[in-house]
């Protein structure tokens, strides 16, 4: 699952550093403020840069418009994409999700494995392999001090993190991903 941020990106570099074949999803969430546009093209870019390194790394992109005034967990509606991304493959082996250092108390987790462990749907897929392990987050769930170190400046400077970003493109500044990104530093 890649979202375009920090968390993300570290967590497809490890799953591409496993050796093991990779699938990239990204999913927009299609929603007025045009978030989900920043999100899609920073992803577009991680995987241009990554594909030199890997260039077997494939990957996908859906999109979903919820209802406006929907209240909606993102991560429930992103196991039911990788379920069928699993479903179209036959195996997915293990997934990897990069969760925010703050936010990662499990529930989002568990919603996430359960979600697309059901969606798998065993009876109607039956040769679907269900994944046998997860990786919620990037190796022990570092801050984003220490992902920046670890992706080195060129990544970094592909993802995107702003939660309410301007109508072109600027960054807020003022939401807690942007607060967060703008306290780290080259090293």
């Amino acid at each position: 699952m890649l979202s375009g941020g920090p968390d993300s990106a570290l967590a497809l570099v490890q799953a591409l550093a496993s050796g093991e074949p990779v699938v990239a999803l990204h999913v927009s969430i299609v929603t007025h403020a045009r978030r989900h546009e920043y999100e899609r093209a920073a992803c577009r870019r991680i995987v241009a840069r990554l594909r030199r390194d890997w260039p077997e790394l494939d990957f996908h992109e859906a999109s979903l418009t919820p209802p406006s005034r929907a209240a909606y967990a993102d991560l429930p509606i992103l196991g039911a994409f990788a379920a069928m991304l699993a479903n179209g493959y036959g195996d997915i082996g293990k997934t990897w999700v990069g969760m925010d250092l703050q936010q990662d108390d499990g529930a989002v987790d568990a919603a996430f494995c359960t979600v697309m462990r059901t969606a798998i749907f065993a009876k109607r897929f039956p040769s679907t392999r269900i994944p046998t392990e997860h990786a919620p987050q990037p190796g022990t769930n570092l801050g984003k001090q220490q992902i920046r170190e670890v992706l080195g400046e060129e990544l970094w400077a592909l993802t995107w993190s702003c939660r309410n970003p301007g109508l072109t493109g600027i960054t807020c500044g003022r939401c807690e991903s942007c607060i967060e990104r703008s306290g780290t530093h080259a090293p």
